[in-house]
């Protein structure tokens, strides 16, 4: 039985930067500003005079539409058993949970009406009545239940399953009952991950998957605004408008374009309503556009070098993933990979992180200790250990940052052959033996796990390690996840050397809305066209 303990997205929700700098024309006003550990502000573009400098648009607010881009791999829109940030964004659209914590740290209410925290810790909870699921079926007690039983083998909420009993009472009254609430498993412990739950029809789902632990891939019945459109041979996504949707809703679709190269170029092309960008001088170059609207936006993510390490690869030695470390400079990879918007990290964790410690050792650079390392396993200026470092060609950052790290690897005993992918296809099947790699998990250190657990998709290290399991399975409190935090990234099968800080700009004809720092994304919902 699962006894986690966190407040995670709370605490994230209270410690993350959400300051919105504005630059170009815009009216929107920026969200105020919560701390965030030792994360830096980022500073945008100083707003310019108008210049009558107009870049192409979409036919966005005439067909009422928002056109958006994803660069990964959305392969399953379950809500409990996907694994993908560019999968979570999507299906955030979708589907909906009981309530969510807002960027005020406040638990507010979405399909859950209200609440009420009773003396024994149990929790008496009210739906919305009649809230219905694209099917047209009426959301009910049931459909909890069911999506409970579900969250057993999910990545994201797992920490639920075995910690609740439910008391039923009719279609729209129910009970939840912590019994573990003494053993770090209360309501308040729990309530960051209910928030993940996503509630799914129960009567739809036992007509598309006959065990409720079964992958429901691209079907969908969700309570959210907007209703799965397909996913083309291009892998391009589209979403309609709920038009039976409980709330408001004013966008009629949300197009996802996926695109392996240049946002930037797609956005300033006008194919785009909104982007990310990577490149400083680009982002204060089209913040000059009248028609458009720029933020930066201090992000829970990292980004990292993974290390082929499991039995028989490359980097199986930490003596050899330890050489890497000391070769490298991580001023140097963290200026180039963010354009010099990063903050230099030594820790997995980010500062957004619940329980954020810079407790891990720095592994400064160091070739001559590089070099005695690699000297220990019979490496020398004549016997260079020969290393494929992959790198994504559609992300010139990271092809820049890959070629100084192929200079830092080769001033110790390392023979680097930098090989420009691309997509994620090798990545995913593990054909290199080192890659920079970014990767936005939950506030909660305890997602970090999906990192060093087989068979996630997110452990591009291939690591297996009993050590870095057990400390997850201990971490119950601040000093358990602080511990699990020094142990993994002391363990170099995931070196991290940046904190990266999004750059977004956006059609000026957009009201655009909060980026909701417990999802991790925009819910397009609170997106529309000016008049």
């Amino acid at each position: 039985m699962r006894k986690k303990s966190t407040i995670a997205l709370l605490l994230a929700v209270m410690m993350t930067l959400s300051l919105f700098s504005a630059c170009g024309s815009s009216e929107k006003s920026p969200a105020p500003a919560a701390p965030a550990g030792d994360q830096p502000e980022a500073a945008a573009p100083a707003p310019v005079e108008s210049n009558g400098k107009l870049r192409p648009t979409t036919n966005g607010k005439a067909e009422n539409s928002l056109t958006t881009a994803y660069s990964g791999t959305v392969s399953t829109i379950d809500p409990e058993l996907f694994t993908a940030q560019d999968e979570d964004t999507v299906l955030s659209q979708i589907y909906e949970p009981l309530f969510l914590y807002n960027n005020a740290g406040e638990l507010v209410p979405v399909l859950a009406e209200s609440w009420t925290e009773n003396e024994d810790g149990s929790v008496d909870v009210v739906l919305r009545e009649n809230v219905k699921f694209h099917s047209g079926d009426v959301l009910k007690s049931e459909d909890v239940l069911y999506t409970y039983l579900r969250t057993e083998n999910s990545p994201v909420c797992s920490s639920v399953f075995g910690n609740i009993e439910f008391d039923v009472q009719d279609d729209t009254h129910f009970t939840m009952i912590f019994p573990n609430q003494d053993n770090g498993a209360s309501f308040v412990d729990l309530a960051g991950f209910l928030q993940a739950m996503d509630i799914v029809n129960k009567s739809w789902a036992e007509t598309v998957i006959s065990d409720h632990n079964d992958d429901l891939v691209y079907n969908e019945d969700g309570t959210g605004p907007f209703v799965w459109g397909g996913i083309a041979s291009n892998e391009d996504i589209t979403l309609t408008r709920f038009e039976d949707y409980w709330d408001t809703v004013s966008l009629d679709t949300v197009r996802f374009v996926h695109i392996t190269g240049s946002f930037e170029v797609a956005f300033e092309s006008g194919d785009l309503d909104q982007a990310a960008y990577t490149s400083p001088d680009n982002f204060a170059n089209i913040c000059a556009y009248d028609n458009v609207y720029g933020y930066k936006q201090p992000v829970n993510r990292i980004q990292y070098i993974a290390l082929r390490s499991g039995a028989g690869e490359t980097f199986e030695d930490i003596r050899l993933r330890q050489a890497v470390a000391y070769a490298m400079n991580r001023d140097d990879l963290c200026f180039v990979a963010t354009d010099g918007t990063g903050q230099v990290a030594y820790n997995l964790a980010t500062p957004l992180t619940q329980y954020f410690t810079d407790n891990a050792d720095h592994f400064e650079q160091d070739v001559e200790k590089s070099k005695s390392l690699m000297g220990e396993l019979g490496y020398s200026d004549t016997n260079r250990l020969s290393v494929r470092l992959l790198a994504l060609s559609s992300s010139p950052t990271t092809v820049s940052a890959s070629e100084i790290l192929k200079e830092e690897l080769e001033q110790s005993f390392f023979t680097v052959t930098i090989e420009e992918i691309p997509d994620r296809t090798r990545l995913n099947s593990g054909d290199f033996d080192l890659s920079i790699l970014g990767i936005g998990l939950l506030p909660s250190f305890g997602s970090y796990h999906l990192m060093f657990t087989l068979g996630t998709g997110l452990n591009y290290a291939n690591s297996d390690d009993s050590e870095v399991h057990e400390v997850f399975a201990k971490a119950k409190d601040e000093a358990g996840y602080q511990a699990a935090m020094k142990l993994t990234t002391e363990k170099c099968y995931d070196i991290p050397f940046a904190y990266p800080t999004t750059m977004l700009a956006s059609d000026n004809g957009l009201n655009v809305g909060e980026f909701n720092t417990s999802l991790t994304c925009y819910l397009y919902k609170e997106f529309s066209w000016k008049d």
